[in-house]
């Protein structure tokens, strides 16, 4: 029994690891701008790096259109944090990031306790 349940979580373990690199589809980028698509959540991504001497790298969704200028960026958060449209929009990617860590982290516990119950049985 203790097998097939190993069995089990291990496939689990690589449905979970394939789904995890399918996430995010890395689409164009330019200087300042790289697009992504995140699979799961069905939603456009822009990662904006500023000026050279900063690694912050700054994740906005894109809402309305599938580009961004540095002179549209201001004006842009203004209107969508306004709105509170950018925060549902990082609340469920949050989200959806947190869960799929969440099983990720249970799936491997339950790996290693498994294989730790079938190695102290077998030395008894």
């Amino acid at each position: 029994m203790k097998f097939k349940i190993l069995i089990i979580s291990i496939l689990t373990m690589a449905i979970l690891v394939v789904a995890g690199n399918y996430r995010w589809e890395y689409r164009e980028s330019d200087e300042v701008f790289s697009y992504k698509y995140d699979r799961w959540a069905k939603q456009l991504w822009a990662e904006f790096t500023p000026e050279i001497g900063s690694n912050d790298i700054i994740d906005i969704p894109l809402v309305y259109g599938d580009k961004l200028t540095t002179k549209e960026l201001e004006p842009y958060l203004m209107k969508m944090g306004v709105s509170g449209e950018i925060v549902k929009l990082w609340v469920h990617r949050t989200r959806l990031s947190d869960a799929y860590t969440g099983v990720l982290i249970a799936n491997i516990a339950m790996i290693v306790l498994i294989s730790l119950n079938i190695i102290i049985r077998k030395k008894r």
